[in-house]
């Protein structure tokens, strides 16, 4: 061997054959030495290794076992891959000598190595085996990892077909008694019929269902549901009759379906069969209640609470409910009220005031349960509890240091002072020693969780940290939506709909509104639009007071988003996100009805939009988005070329008082806001490129450069070259900057379709583009592919028909008709309107005379249709109608054509207080003082009849008592004798208010107060009160009062108010 040596150092035969020619002349050293050295050469050669393993088992003196055999046996178990019975015995070598010693620790942690490198082999019924004898009776001493180990050899066991059958039984039993203490009672049925599946002929997975379905009925406090393992439950009582569990989960089923008579029979066959139960005992005492039996309960609860031994579970506090219903129902009320007092009772009602927020009634059980002398260490921990929730952090802390016993809910609490001080990492160790304490508490793996997921951004632990608080107690709601959230945060959006569709397919919808919520997020995240309006509205139902109009606004029906967001103002005015919304769904509203040329209703809309806006901006002012919103609603009205736009613009846009602003203005206004967030955020495109926007109306406005407006797009294009609209932008800017640079145009175009081949926009400007260049035939291909793209889309049907006209195709005035039927469009009408006189003259009737036919009958149906709506209308709809056509009339023929319209029309039918209104309105216009005394009357009698008076039929008497030549005095009394018939309406104190500060009575303060009270907290009613407290001379209360109103409103008139009042101040 020494000249093989000599010749191969590395030569690893050589080494083993050294190492075992030393051992056998008792050289151990140089033994070891030879061994590890050609172990050290070849370790994957199992030769040396056993040789290694051969010499510390015959010569135990030999090396020590943690630090040398220990690596040995592992390493062997290793290589021995392929035999699982040899990897089996090495590892029993290995184990057993920890298991022997007594080191609980190392034989748990060993063992979990070597059953990790071996698999789930059959082999491997001896390790666990070796583990169930040794952990009897130890399980909740082992740590977690160690308590799901044992969990895998109850289940080896139990369902291995090798184990005998009442040995199978026996650790079906264990293995379901071991899921419940390690926080997975939810498996125990699942489990339990696995069981029953592999081993029909047994009977204890029934008895574990039975077991199990009593627990849940009676601990829960809801109301009970019959089982639907019945038959099953029959034909246990039928197998084993003197089985005590089968006959109680037949009783209680009994008792679910309504049947206590024959509940009461099994249950005294469960009292016959085995020994007393407080399970028996709280059915029986229910049951006796529901039969009347008032006694009979009494003595069954009092017996079951002799079996509680002064506990103060759930079953306590069910017992001592029936013992108090019991004696109630016998008019003993003192016994009952006392029984109420019990420590189980008293701290059910501590639980439920203190995590209700009743901090008061909770203080004050807790004296109650310190008069009756509770258990000192709990009332310990209940203090601290309390002083946590009333933020008093320290006073807390010091009980619990103090404590001499930390029981587990107190090492939690002690770990939770730590986290409201915000000592995070004082506070995660000690939440983990409460874990270790107490497995089933999920708050300490919550927190930890929070812990990972807010401060360390540690998402993967988070998530595992949530799912096992959400495991151990599935009604957190906190532990299910954060769960949620940080799926979300990882991306896992499928994994997560799953798991919300899980929840909210097991929970009635009031307990589940956090999961129906975050799943119609989610699937409106996913683009299930239809989809997630369901699941909103299921959370909506949930809790009403919770409105959620987001979704609206993103499925198109923006008048509905809008009332919702409205609704959810009332509940909280100062709610940014719902006035944000508000906002964009009325500038949603604004551009629907700017399309269908309904510039008025569209302006109003821009106009709400505007002023939701600004109360935005006064509450949270360095939001990007608010001020691109605010900039966005002052360019639409410019935006769709409406010369005559006029918007009130709030102070907080536009320098100076509150005024009307022309389409100057506004844009002025709209680049004012854009620059605004662009210090804010400068390196976002979207800013950039609607500045240029901006910039480029203003400069066709004004005839200007369009140099800004071009560098502006240009700077979007650069900060994100991805976005093909920006490049549609900027070849538009191209077109419009006065060069015509047609190339560069060209080539943006291209490079948005480049990005997105079905881009409308981006193939109707090339066409257009060619069109202007004179290009007719490329022209009439991009339009084509427009169309394509879009086939309802009108711009690229009116520049087919401009080709069309340009090369004088027969069909032009088909397209152009067609262009006007698919909706507005300028030019379009312009066109068609210039064609249609081209070619008028003697033929015009010969070659259109189908089309002048076809508007001559439009206008005729038009003149009609509102009578044919009369005729088909039910008597309550008819005044609608009616009220129509007398709008038609006053356009028509003015106010006394109107006025006598709808005079004659309402004296043969209903009238409604809007008629009555309508009509009121038309006299005053005509000046017919008989005919507005005569409706304004009628308004009244309406009122007297329990109709509500109406601030606009208030107003109407006031008008009518001006045009009579009367004073304000008489028009005070109309409104005061209005008041007393509906004092609760608000609008008409803000009414009375009104005609009282034209009167200049002090008592206007007292009715805009009221006014107030009842509501009223318009601008306009604000201002009512500024000016009342300043008539009243009290100037710093008017000066809090238009303060207060200029932060609710900064778009009203409030500021000159205030301006005025600092004057006034100042002057005193």
């Amino acid at each position: 061997m020494p000249t093989a040596l000599k010749i191969d150092k590395e030569c690893y035969m050589a080494w083993v054959f050294v190492g075992a020619a030393a051992q056998e002349i008792d050289q151990l050293e140089q033994s070891v030495a030879a061994f590890k050295k050609a172990c050290g050469i070849c370790p994957d050669q199992i030769l040396a290794w056993q040789g290694l393993c051969a010499l510390y088992e015959k010569h135990q003196s030999v090396g020590d076992f943690e630090n040398d055999r220990h690596s040995v046996y592992m390493k062997l178990i290793e290589l021995t891959q392929n035999d699982a019975t040899k990897q089996v015995e090495i590892a029993d070598k290995l184990t057993s000598h920890y298991r022997n010693s007594g080191n609980a620790g190392k034989y748990l942690s060993t063992l979990e190595e070597c059953v990790q490198i071996i698999g789930t082999q059959p082999e491997t019924t001896k390790l666990w085996k070796s583990l169930v004898d040794f952990s009897s009776n130890k399980l909740v001493t082992y740590p977690k990892n160690h308590q799901e180990l044992l969990v895998k050899a109850y289940a080896h066991l139990a369902f291995s077909s090798e184990t005998e059958r009442p040995r199978r039984d026996a650790l079906c039993r264990s293995y379901v008694d071991a899921l419940c203490k390690t926080g997975h009672r939810d498996d125990v049925i699942r489990e339990a019929l696995r069981f029953g599946e592999s081993f029909p002929e047994s009977s204890v997975p029934m008895e574990v269902i039975s077991g199990m379905y009593v627990d849940m009925t009676l601990s829960s406090w809801e109301e009970p549901k019959p089982s639907a393992e019945i038959d099953k439950i029959e034909e246990l009582t039928k197998s084993r009759p003197n089985l005590q569990v089968g006959w109680l989960a037949k009783a209680t089923h009994l008792y679910a379906s309504g049947n206590a008579t024959d509940a009461l029979e099994a249950l005294a066959k469960a009292v016959e069969v085995g020994r007393s139960s407080r399970e028996a005992s709280l059915l029986l005492s229910l049951c006796s209640l529901k039969t009347y039996n008032f006694r009979k309960a009494e003595v069954h609860a009092q017996n079951g609470l002799s079996l509680s031994s002064g506990a103060s579970d759930w079953m306590s506090q069910k017992l001592f409910l029936c013992l108090a219903e019991s004696l109630c129902a016998q008019q003993c009320h003192e016994e009952a009220s006392a029984a109420l007092q019990k420590p189980a009772v008293l701290w059910c009602l501590f639980e439920t005031a203190l995590q209700s927020g009743n901090f008061d009634k909770a203080e004050e059980v807790l004296s109650s349960l310190q008069e009756i002398g509770f258990e000192s260490s709990r009332m310990k921990g209940a203090q601290a509890r309390l002083l946590i929730q009333r933020e008093q952090i320290t006073e807390a802390q010091e009980i619990l240091t103090n404590l001499e016993e930390k029981s587990p809910e107190a090492t939690h609490l002690l770990a939770l002072t730590h986290w409201k001080l915000g000592r995070y990492d004082e506070a995660v160790p000690i939440f983990l020693e409460a874990a270790r304490l107490d497995p089933q508490d999920y708050r300490n793996f919550l927190y930890l969780g929070r812990h990972y997921f807010y401060h360390l951004k540690d998402v993967q632990k988070a998530v595992r940290c949530f799912q096992k608080a959400f495991q151990l107690n599935r009604a957190s709601e906190e532990a299910g939506s954060l769960l949620s959230d940080a799926l979300c945060d990882l991306g896992q959006h499928e994994q997560n709909v799953k798991f919300l569709e899980a929840i909210t397919s097991q929970l009635p919808v009031k307990r589940a509104k956090w999961a129906w919520l975050r799943l119609g997020l989610q699937q409106l995240r996913l683009g299930s639009a239809t989809e997630a309006v369901q699941s909103l509205q299921n959370s909506l139902r949930a809790d009403p007071s919770d409105k959620t109009a987001t979704i609206k606004s993103r499925q198109g029906l923006h008048k509905e988003a809008a009332d919702n967001f409205q609704e959810a103002l009332e509940v909280n005015p100062e709610y940014v996100p719902a006035i944000k919304g508000l906002a964009e769904a009325k500038l949603a509203l604004a551009r629907e009805h700017l399309e269908q040329g309904l510039c008025g209703l569209g302006l109003d809309d821009c106009q709400q939009a505007l002023e939701a806006a600004a109360r935005a901006l006064a509450l949270q002012r360095r939001l990007v988005c608010l001020w691109k919103l605010a900039g966005d609603i002052c360019l639409v009205p410019a935006a769709y070329g409406i010369n005559w736009s006029s918007l009130k613009l709030p102070t907080s846009l536009l320098e100076g008082e509150q005024q009307d602003s022309g389409q100057e203005q506004l844009i002025k206004a709209s680049q004012k806001c854009y620059m605004t967030a662009i210090r804010m955020k400068p390196r976002l495109a979207s800013l950039w490129h609607d500045l240029g926007l901006a910039l480029w109306l203003e400069a066709r406005l004004q005839k200007g450069s369009f140099a800004k407006a071009l560098a502006s797009v240009r700077n979007a294009v650069t900060l994100k070259p991805s976005c093909f609209a920006y490049w549609n932008s900027l070849g538009v800017l191209a077109v419009s900057s006065g060069a015509e640079n047609y190339g560069l145009a060209q080539h943006c175009f291209i490079k948005s379709l480049e990005l997105e081949s079905n881009n409308l926009y981006a193939w109707t400007n090339l066409g257009a583009l060619y069109l202007q260049a004179g290009n007719v035939q490329l022209a009439h291909q991009a339009f084509a592919k427009a169309q394509s793209v879009e086939p309802t889309a009108m711009r690229p049907w009116v520049g087919q028909a401009f080709i069309a006209e340009k090369v004088q195709h027969h069909d032009t005035v088909d397209l152009f008709r067609h262009c006007m039927g698919l909706g507005n469009h300028g030019d379009a009408a312009r066109a068609y309107a210039s064609f249609l006189c081209k070619e008028s003259g003697p033929t015009v009737a010969q070659k259109h005379g189908r089309d002048i036919l076809v508007v001559a009958s439009d206008a005729l149906s038009r003149t009609v249709v509102y009578e044919e709506a009369l005729s088909k209308s039910p008597p309550e709809k008819k005044g609608e109608v009616e009220l129509g056509m007398a709008m038609v009339t006053l356009k028509a023929s003015g106010a006394a054509a109107a006025k006598d319209f709808l005079q004659n029309r309402l004296s043969s039918m209903p009238q409604s207080r809007e008629a009555l209104e309508a009509l009121c309105c038309l006299s005053l216009l005509a000046g017919d003082s008989s005919a507005c005394r005569s409706s304004t009357q009628k308004l009244m009698t309406l009122s007297k009849k329990g109709t509500a008076l109406h601030e606009r039929t208030a107003s109407l008497l006031c008008c009518q008592q001006f045009m009579k030549g009367t004073d304000a005095r008489q028009a005070c009394h109309v409104l005061s004798r209005a008041v007393h018939l509906h004092p609760d309406e608000g609008p008409l104190w803000s009414a009375l208010t009104q005609a009282l500060l034209l009167e200049k009575r002090p008592s206007a303060l007292c009715c805009a107060l009221a006014g107030l009270v009842l509501g009223e907290r318009s601008p306009r009613h604000m201002t009512m009160i500024v000016l009342a407290r300043l008539m009243q001379g009290k100037a710093k209360e008017a000066l809090r009062a238009a303060q207060k109103m200029v932060h609710l409103y900064p778009g009203t008139m409030a500021q000159g108010s205030l301006e005025h009042l600092d004057d006034t101040i100042e002057r005193k």
